[in-house]
């Protein structure tokens, strides 16, 4: 996976990132489309309108939860994704304590790649994360990175 390293991550850099064929051909991708969409927490129609932004003059910035799940899989490309599922935040919250960190819920929210107050929700509501945050949180959870983590 290569992504830029000099700018924030746009739309248009999804497809060369992931190894997909450019629009009309065919070839050897290392995630399907599904699978792309799956891995960003897209769903078609969402995945569709990226797709469509990608090929824009000027394309939009990937949301901020999207391109650190992406700048860590960069990091860590032998994650073991196809063991990856969902894991909530709040899990992740309780593995960092137990961890013997105790993060501020606003720095999770933020390194999450979500609003200050986005944790809060998630503890004291019925608010869902999004589908890429669950994302992040199992991947953190599934390879023991818990332990190497630092919010700070």
């Amino acid at each position: 996976m290569v992504l830029p390293a000099d700018r924030p991550i746009a739309t248009a850099d999804i497809h060369p990132a992931l190894g997909l064929p450019a629009r009309g051909q065919r070839g050897a991708a290392l995630h399907g489309t599904l699978e792309a969409a799956w891995l960003l927490g897209l769903n078609p129609a969402a995945w569709s309108a990226v797709m469509r932004d990608a090929r824009s003059a000027s394309p939009a910035l990937l949301r901020s939860s999207q391109a650190i799940f992406l700048r860590w899989l960069q990091a860590y490309p032998n994650a073991g994704l196809h063991h990856l599922g969902v894991a909530s935040p709040l899990e992740l919250l309780r593995a960092l304590e137990q961890a013997a960190m105790k993060p501020l819920l606003r720095e999770l929210s933020v390194a999450l790649g979500c609003e200050a107050s986005a944790a809060s929700r998630w503890i004291r509501s019925s608010d869902q994360a999004d589908p890429i945050v669950c994302r992040i949180c199992a991947a953190l959870l599934g390879t023991g990175a818990v332990e190497g983590v630092s919010l700070r």
